[in-house]
Order: structure tokens, then sequence, then C-alpha cells
């Protein structure tokens, strides 16, 4: 089976346009469950290795130099990476999570200082 690793943003300068900030190809994928979390590890076509654990209400991600920690409700303070050696510390706020057999996805705000600066949406579509 292969997963494609989709991340999208939406604008909030009003028009509500929903784009890509990026896609990978179809990959191959290994899936285990441990606790309550599904564990899916894949690397992209570009090389960079990604682990997710995943379960209604939590989201550990190291995807390349990223590394988040979402729960669900709950405000939790994050450093999002601008490039391997310097990051900027955001807030990140886990609005939704969806599993089924051939989609996991999940809705999630980055905020500074309490303000909503994007609304993002990840995606692992399965086939």
């Amino acid at each position: 089976m292969q997963l494609k690793y989709r991340l999208m943003t939406k604008s909030l300068n009003g028009d509500d346009e929903i784009e890509n900030v990026f896609e990978t190809e179809y990959v191959d994928y290994t899936e285990k469950t441990e606790d309550e979390f599904i564990v899916i590890n894949f690397t992209d076509e570009k090389n960079f290795s990604c682990e997710a654990k995943i379960s209604h209400s939590n989201i550990h991600l190291a995807y390349a130099a990223q590394k988040l920690y979402l729960r669900k409700h709950r405000r939790i303070p994050n450093k999002l990476m601008l490039n391997e050696n310097e990051g900027v510390d955001l807030d990140f706020y886990l609005k939704d999570v969806q599993i089924s057999s051939n989609l996991i996805s999940f809705s999630y705000d980055i905020l500074s200082n309490g303000e909503i600066l994007a609304e993002n949406q990840a995606e692992m579509l399965i086939k």
C-alpha cells in the first residue's frame, strides 16, 4: 500500500482560498498500532523521513526538520523550524482528526500571541 501526504493552508486575508503548501508523490509506508496510536513511517521522494503517531486526540509528527506535538482542543507550544538551525516558537491548536481506511486528516491552527496566523489541514491519502 502507498500513501500521499498533503499539507494545505487557508488564506486569512479574507478570500478563504485554500492552497497546497506541499504534497508528496504516493510512497510506500509502514503502519502499526501502539497503544491508542496509529504509527505511520515513510520516506518521501526527496528522501525526507516521516514518523506520524496519530490518535483521535493527539498527533506526534516528525517530518524532515519539523517536530510537532498537537493535542485536540489545547494550545500546545511548538517550534516551527524555518531552516535546519532557526525556528520560531508558536502555539498549535488541533481542531479535528479524521481516521478512516483510506484517509487520515487533521486540521489545526497556528497562533502567535493568541492570534491565528494560519489554518492548516494535513492529509494522508491511502491507496
